[in-house]
């Protein structure tokens, strides 16, 4: 599925508040369900920057 930076925007909002709750239910940020939802907001910031760059070359070449 491919996601504009708008929509992209929305769910790492999302994934970071997911990520603050479940944080708050563990003391142990090394707990897998902490470094699950973490990898998941790093995969969905790195796509976010991947849109952003490609629309930034796309503008320069026109």
């Amino acid at each position: 599925m491919v996601r504009n930076s708008k929509t992209l925007q929305e769910c790492i909002e999302k994934a970071r508040q997911r990520l603050y709750h479940i944080a708050s239910q563990y003391t142990d940020l090394q707990h897998p369900e902490v470094i699950r939802q973490s990898m998941e907001l790093d995969e969905l910031i790195n796509e976010y920057n991947d849109v952003k760059r490609f629309i930034s070359q796309s503008n320069h070449h026109s």
